[in-house]
């Protein structure tokens, strides 16, 4: 008998263990899940220039592999938001808003950077309220 109630016990800790993990990627995963829906988050809240925990969302995304090269071209531009769009960063989203394989969404994301003044304006709160559902 007490050798069942030790694998017993073994197969709780194994279930309890690989539940924690699964729900530990779920967190990492949740606020947003992907890339677009992370930075129309950071994007909506920010206020001059990105805080240090959205610098580390953003920081991540860009060591992602999984990451391509449009969604990385958005994160780098947000990371280096400073009441403004970057200098060396309106170009690359120009191109962005002009490339026919960027999503709509990615395209909205690119031309609120691209607009920022200290934050985003109310109209493209709204926007970014809508791509956050």
């Amino acid at each position: 008998m007490s050798k069942f109630r030790h694998s017993s016990n073994s197969a709780v800790f194994v279930v309890l263990l690989v539940s924690t993990a699964f729900l530990a990627s779920g967190s990492v995963m949740a606020g947003g899940s992907s890339p677009v829906h992370q930075m129309a988050e950071i994007l909506h809240g920010l206020m001059h220039y990105p805080d240090s925990a959205d610098k580390a969302r953003l920081q991540q995304m860009l060591n992602n592999p999984k990451t391509s090269a449009t969604e990385g071209t958005l994160a780098r531009a947000i990371l280096n938001v400073m009441h403004h769009a970057n200098a060396q960063d309106i170009d690359k989203l120009q191109s962005l808003v002009a490339n026919k394989s960027a999503s709509n969404n990615e395209k909205m994301l690119a031309e609120i950077v691209l607009k920022l003044d200290h934050g985003p304006n109310k109209q493209d709160k709204a926007r970014l309220q809508a791509l956050m559902h």
